[in-house]
């Protein structure tokens, strides 16, 4: 596949809504002025298209840049009816994130956090 001629994206605060520019390699420009729920539809919609895409087989899961980075949310955790138990995490700046994991994985994922809390800081770990 051919590379795609970069963009500029610049996106700023002027509260209350969230200013939106592109401008394409070949200098036409887009402004777009959002409210808080505009964004966030726009961002769960570039989100579904991403995983849309096709991932890389050839890279490791932790050598992949990450989309989002948060330091210390809160979290919740709550089990549904069927078992499923439901991860809702939060930061002061962001919407809600909820992640459902059927039981078994919740179960894999408590095993493996365990495991985690035992070790040394000093001791790197990645899947």
């Amino acid at each position: 596949m051919a590379a795609h001629p970069t963009a500029r994206l610049t996106v700023a605060p002027h509260d209350p809504w969230i200013d939106v520019a592109i401008e394409t390699a070949n200098g036409e420009k887009t402004q777009l002025r959002l409210s808080k729920r505009e964004s966030l539809e726009l961002l769960l919609a570039l989100l579904k298209a991403l995983n849309a895409l096709p991932a890389d087989p050839e890279s490791p899961l932790h050598l992949r840049a990450p989309a989002l980075k948060i330091q210390d949310p809160t979290f919740a955790t709550s089990l549904r009816e069927d078992g499923a138990v439901v991860l809702t995490f939060k930061d002061p700046q962001l919407p809600s994130l909820e992640f459902t994991l059927p039981k078994e994985a919740a179960a894999d994922l408590a095993a493996d956090l365990g495991t985690l809390a035992t070790l040394p800081a000093s001791t790197p770990t990645r899947n």
